[in-house]
């Protein structure tokens, strides 16, 4: 409210005219002198500025705008205010602006920054075919909508795995952003590899062994499963029909299979994967055969498994589970006692 008035005694005007201006503020009544009647502020706006405010941004003046609206209806500039808080939290933060005896009160939400694009690089060593993708082979950094940018420890990988050569690209993926990565596949390489075999006796006219792969839905175990890996070793007498079938071998038929175990490939493996698994299984053309053997299988030439006797009856041969890191080298070794014609053994390994 503006008021002018001049003060007389008497009927005679003895001062010049003089103007207040009367402001209700929220807690007092301010009385201003002023020449210029109803330009006093008498209530006040504010906002913040920025776009975006996250937990533990400081606010400065220069943040906010402040307006004032007068008596006469005018909207003027407010730079000689006070506030609070400075510092902003997560959530609904309740902002005071002070101006003189007039308070103003608004509500600034703040939330975490928030990612607005990634970018990714390859940083493992070598990628194999039918190697795993995991994390550990890539950085992925995202950038937020605070202008920051930090490593991101998990996202999602397409493909899993690779399963061709050269030149291949992986999708990464995070929070809905996505990116791609060029990548150099090598070659595969195997934990397992069969490096040689040696066979005793192998002539003429004594039993031979033969080892060959094991070919799915071609090759059938006993009781009637086929396998998509894994070799076929093949104990067989061809003079059994003159000997008689279930005579005993005139001397011991040894087949040693060394395996060599690549410990690059090994380190790449998670712990659950480091192991030689998997079990034997007798042929179904072995039918009847009387021949009899026994398995054994070494690591670094420690023995780590044993069969015991089996025939073309077992169905039930143990399984293997064998540790190998740090081994550098498997053999399994197969012993046949007496003559049947002929006898299939199946390894199928994990």
């Amino acid at each position: 409210m503006a008021v002018s008035a001049k003060a007389t005694l008497l009927g005679i005007k003895w001062s010049e005219l003089s103007s207040i201006d009367i402001v209700l503020g929220d807690q007092e009544l301010d009385i201003i002198p002023t020449d210029n009647p109803g330009t006093s502020v008498q209530s006040i706006s504010a906002y913040l500025t920025g776009k975006n405010y996250f937990p533990g941004n400081e606010i400065k003046k220069e943040d906010f705008k402040v307006e004032g609206t007068t008596i006469a209806g005018e909207t003027v500039t407010i730079e000689d205010f006070n506030f609070s808080p400075t510092v902003l939290s997560k959530g609904d933060n309740l902002i005071t602006v002070e101006y003189k005896n007039l308070t103003y009160k608004f509500s600034q939400q703040v939330f975490d920054p928030e990612v607005v694009g990634i970018s990714a690089k390859f940083t493992g060593e070598k990628v194999y075919e039918e190697d795993k993708l995991d994390a550990s082979i890539f950085e992925v950094t995202g950038y937020y909508n605070d202008g920051s940018q930090h490593i991101i420890d998990e996202f999602n990988i397409e493909p899993g795995k690779f399963t061709e050569t050269g030149e291949q690209t992986a999708t990464i993926e995070y929070n809905g952003f996505q990116t791609e990565v060029t990548v150099d596949v090598y070659e595969k390489q195997y934990l397992f590899s069969v490096v040689s075999e040696l066979h005793t006796p192998n002539g003429s006219y004594t039993p031979n062994v033969y080892l060959t792969n094991w070919k799915e839905n071609e090759d059938y175990s006993i009781d009637g499963k086929t396998f998509p890996s894994g070799l076929k070793l093949e104990i067989d007498n061809w003079m059994s029909e003159m000997m008689g079938n279930g005579t005993d071998f005139a001397e011991n038929v040894q087949s040693k299979i060394y395996i060599s175990v690549n410990q690059d490939v090994l380190s790449r493996k998670a712990e659950n994967e480091k192991y030689f698994d998997g079990y034997f299984v007798i042929g179904r053309d072995t039918a009847s055969s009387t021949t009899t053997a026994s398995i054994k299988i070494l690591a670094d030439d420690k023995e780590v498994y044993s069969s015991g006797k089996i025939n073309s009856a077992s169905t039930d041969i143990p399984t293997f589970h064998i540790p190998v890191d740090g081994v550098k080298q498997i053999v399994i070794q197969t012993d046949a006692y007496s003559c049947g014609n002929p006898f299939y053994l199946g390894i199928a390994t994990n």
